[in-house]
């Protein structure tokens, strides 16, 4: 009986020493990017999911049961998309979720290769509400299919740039969106090239043979005059070979220009068309009581519109370029996540963020310890990445728009910041079309965040900005100094550096002056 027992015992104990890797490897296997996850599921210190691989489980907009997937850590620095696609993580980028993606973060590379993980969904309400995700869309796909051309006749020194539809694709000052494919140039140059280097060729055997029939022809005239006649005709072709690309340059340039082919595929929408319907005090709706109900296509407030803008209203030109692309590049639909904010200077988005230990999905993180310092806490890592929140922007969700509204935010193309703790004139909830709406009052009008995210009220509420700024009485637009301007306008101490710069190299016209002290104490560097 004793001995049974004992047997009995010794195989419990192997199976468990046989069983446990088997169980401890189970418990620890992690998803990857793709793959259904639980919305509920285990979390470390920082609060990211253990379950997968990346460490983020995301819920997707897709109608079925299992909707959350394993999705690339935009804190990560790209590893994981190179972990998952391969390649070096240089040659990738974790991009947010949009529509197209079905709100999965998704992996971008440089060459325009992108891979969703769920695939993708383009329709024509796509092109109009989300233009962007379309153009990426089709540049992934495009990367796919372009392939360098392989001539049957080989042209000596004749090559072909690699495919890179970082670089292929260019954005003109209108924000229309070009596919420059450079083959068709480049084979042009090519041949140019090859041409030029036969006729030095020809020249030179021309050159040779008049030399020889020159020495043979002794005294005879004849033979001299014939030599004498290719000689000159080859060294008139060696000069002519070697220097018509002068020629034809000095004649026109266009002849010597052998440009790559260009496709327009996303044609940009500016301000123009409101612009022109503005009146003379830079009003566009009349009703204080109107505001919009939903936001209106992407568009760039181009340098063009710029001046059209400043000249009608007498406005700096340069004041509303500094601001323009100092915040946004123009982009009507921009916004700024201030609780981000990673410089040295005091943001007070940042700080409320960080002390809170709260993101906008609910999951924790430790706060910073110690006493509060901007230098060292604005940046400030847990497990080697940067804290940051992860809310977003979503246009099919108004009036909130999926953005975490405990902190500042910028909106639309100059990041006119509403407060939402301020309960007064620069951050309040007001009754829009969506219901309670947040907003900020500029000289005596409320702007929704919706009615920001349109043309017509976001370059009246501009305009009214850099006329009237925050106290309702003073032109921002007729300082003396730009720093004055700039203050009147609200930005910050920790901007001022790069809006100064800004207005710096601004080649539009100026009307105010930047004084040397003015740069020393706030300097370009560290500043956001």
């Amino acid at each position: 009986m004793r001995k049974l027992f004992f047997i009995t015992l010794a195989s419990i104990h192997t199976a468990i020493i046989l069983l446990i890797p088997q169980i401890a490897q189970g418990a620890t296997t992690q998803k990857e990017i793709g793959e259904v996850c639980g919305s509920g599921s285990i979390t470390n210190a920082v609060g990211e999911i253990i379950q997968c691989k990346t460490l983020l489980c995301q819920e997707s907009d897709l109608s079925q049961s299992e909707n959350n997937f394993c999705v690339c850590n935009i804190n990560t620095e790209s590893q994981d998309c190179a972990n998952k696609y391969g390649g070096d993580k240089n040659e990738w980028a974790c991009v947010s979720g949009t529509d197209i993606s079905n709100e999965l973060n998704y992996c971008k590379k440089k060459d325009g290769t992108i891979k969703y993980p769920m695939g993708s969904k383009v329709g024509i309400t796509d092109a109009f509400t989300n233009p962007q995700g379309v153009a990426e869309q089709f540049q992934s796909e495009i990367a796919q299919i372009l392939q360098k051309p392989q001539p049957k006749i080989n042209i000596p020194g004749l090559s072909f740039s690699d495919i890179d539809i970082s670089k292929m694709v260019t954005q003109d000052k209108e924000g229309q969106t070009w596919l420059n494919i450079p083959f068709l140039g480049e084979y042009i140059s090519g041949i140019y090239k090859y041409a030029m280097v036969i006729l030095g060729l020809i020249g030179v055997i021309g050159l040779i043979d008049g030399g020889i029939v020159w020495t043979m022809s002794g005294s005879t005239s004849e033979g001299k005059q014939q030599a004498q006649k290719r000689i000159v005709g080859s060294l008139i072709g060696i000069t002519v070979a070697l220097t018509s690309y002068i020629l034809l340059n000095t004649i026109n340039p266009e002849l010597v220009q052998f440009r790559n082919l260009r496709v327009l595929y996303v044609r940009g929408l500016d301000f123009s068309d409101v612009i022109g319907k503005m009146d003379g005090t830079g009003m566009l709706i009349s009703d204080p009581n109107f505001h919009h109900s939903k936001p209106a296509t992407n568009a760039t407030l181009t340098d063009q519109n710029i001046k059209e803008v400043s000249q009608k209203l007498g406005l700096d030109e340069c004041l509303l370029w500094a601001f323009t692309h100092k915040e946004s590049g123009g982009k009507l639909h921009a916004i700024g996540h201030d609780e981000n904010w990673t410089g040295s200077k005091a943001v007070g988005a940042r700080k409320d963020f960080l002390l809170s230990g709260k993101k906008f999905s609910g999951i924790t993180f430790p706060i910073p310890p110690g006493t509060w310092d901007n230098k060292k806490h604005n940046n400030y890592k847990i497990d080697g990445v940067v804290v940051k929140n992860d809310d977003g922007f979503d246009l099919s969700k108004p009036p909130d728009y999926g953005i975490d509204w405990r902190f500042t935010h910028g909106i639309s193309f100059l990041q006119i910041t509403i407060f939402p703790n301020a309960n007064g004139p620069t951050g309040q909830k007001i009754q829009g079309p969506n219901g309670p709406e947040w907003a900020r009052r500029v000289y005596g009008r409320w702007y929704t965040v919706t009615d920001l995210l349109n043309p017509d009220l976001s370059i009246e509420a501009a305009v009214r900005f850099m006329t009237h700024g925050d106290s309702d009485n003073s032109n921002c637009s007729n300082k003396q100094y730009a720093l004055d301007a700039f203050k009147c306008m609200s930005v910050s101490e920790a901007a001022m550096g790069r809006a100064l710069q800004y207005y710096q190299k601004c080649t539009l016209t100026k009307k105010m002056i930047i004084r040397p002290e003015d740069i020393q104490k706030y300097p370009a560097a560290g500043s956001g």
